[in-house]
């Protein structure tokens, strides 16, 4: 009697078969990989997963990936949350990292270090002698199909990482003018209104940031379909809401 399974994509025997750690080896890829770290939690609030999006595609056997999940315990990649980073590890057969996600590549992580997109862009904001501030805004991946190979939608949706650096000698405290904290638009090429607009919401009537010396405050937002109707260029704009001198912009290519 034969048991079939995925294991290792070989026939498992009854009387053993069992695939070997040399075999599982061959299997898995090292890789060096560049991308955004977002965590995931349950419903209360405890971090079951950690997804790594790559800023390029990554080339596998299978075919090209866009996102990794990250092995092992996720509470290790929560100080990493939200941060872009390089990993260098193994990539491995693919499992669901948490309920309601699809199943991803997993990646056992070697060694993790912060780094820069390539194509992030940056604003720099001097309110006073002491006050010195790098707004930066980027897009992970930079670049999307807006179709696949088939001809399908390709489902490949950018996340904007929005970045406001205090780099001055004196803690920042900002006062927004509304209760949104920050604001996002996409505007398609030749267009003048916006195909999307999206705002953070805050908790109060009036929103207070606060960013120590040193500090760096950090927003995610992933890009729907909707803000993305055609291959095209688009210009995709972020800011705190309200405060025009923190608005940084970047291109995002759409393939046909």
């Amino acid at each position: 009697m034969t048991i079939r399974a995925g294991l290792c994509g070989i026939t498992l025997m009854l009387t053993g078969g069992l695939c070997t750690a040399q075999e599982q080896a061959r299997r898995d890829t090292s890789v060096v990989v560049r991308g955004l770290v977002e965590t995931v939690q349950d419903q209360g609030g405890r971090t079951v997963a950690a997804i790594l999006t790559l800023e390029a595609p990554l080339a596998l056997p299978s075919g090209p990936v866009g996102a990794l999940a990250l092995a092992g315990d996720a509470q290790r990649f929560v100080a990493s949350d939200q941060h872009f980073v390089q990993v260098t590890g193994m990539v491995g057969a693919p499992q669901v990292p948490a309920p309601g996600q699809p199943a991803l590549p997993t990646l056992r992580v070697d060694r993790l270090r912060e780094a820069e997109p390539q194509a992030m862009a940056h604003h720099t904001v001097n309110r006073t002698m002491n006050e010195y501030v790098l707004a930066g805004l980027a897009l992970v991946p930079p670049r999307v199909g807006w179709r696949d190979t088939t001809g399908q939608l390709s489902g490949t949706r950018p996340t904007l990482l929005y970045t406001v650096a205090n780099l001055g000698r004196v803690s920042l405290e900002l006062l927004l003018p509304t209760r949104n904290l920050v604001c996002v638009a996409v505007t398609a090429a030749g267009r003048h209104a916006p195909n999307w607009v999206w705002a953070m919401e805050g908790s109060e009537a009036k929103v207070t940031l606060t960013v120590k010396i040193g500090g760096t405050f950090r927003a995610t937002v992933p890009i729907p379909d909707e803000a993305m109707t055609a291959p095209g260029r688009y210009t995709v704009r972020a800011t705190l809401c309200g405060l025009d001198e923190y608005a940084v912009e970047t291109p995002l290519d759409v393939g046909g």
